[in-house]
């Protein structure tokens, strides 16, 4: 499966996506589902890290597709942090935020998936989440 989701850790307060190789928008579609399913199973608030470190490429028609999931995300839904992937990734991440103002602020960015875990439990730590 080219986008797997499932729980950072036994906390259940960040979901992984884990993006592999080639994929198609179906997949990510997939990937949503699968991530509101997830979310949907706990009260607390998740935030999520996409892991785009073994992503190959992007499809087309990003800036059309990339914002659903900030769309139908629960109401239980934090920030997105996207990890890795380059700086040309990264920067259609945060194109996205600019381009879709109510999700400005849920995306953030990271060189890796450790760098993203950081980033979130300081966020978390400075509002009193933990």
């Amino acid at each position: 499966m080219p986008i797997l989701v499932k729980w950072y850790d036994d906390s259940r307060q960040i979901a992984l996506w884990e993006f592999e190789g080639q994929w198609q928008w179906r997949d990510y579609h997939a990937a949503i589902n699968t991530a509101v399913v997830l979310l949907k199973t706990v009260e607390n608030t998740v935030d999520s890290i996409i892991d785009l470190s073994r992503n190959e490429s992007l499809p087309p028609d990003m800036l059309i597709h990339g914002p659903r999931w900030f769309r139908v995300a629960p109401a239980n839904f934090g920030v997105t942090v996207v990890a890795g992937g380059g700086s040309l990734i990264q920067n259609v991440a945060l194109t996205i935020g600019r381009l879709y103002k109510p999700f400005g602020e849920k995306i953030l960015v990271a060189d890796d998936v450790e760098t993203a875990y950081k980033l979130l439990q300081k966020r978390r730590s400075m509002s009193g989440e933990e």
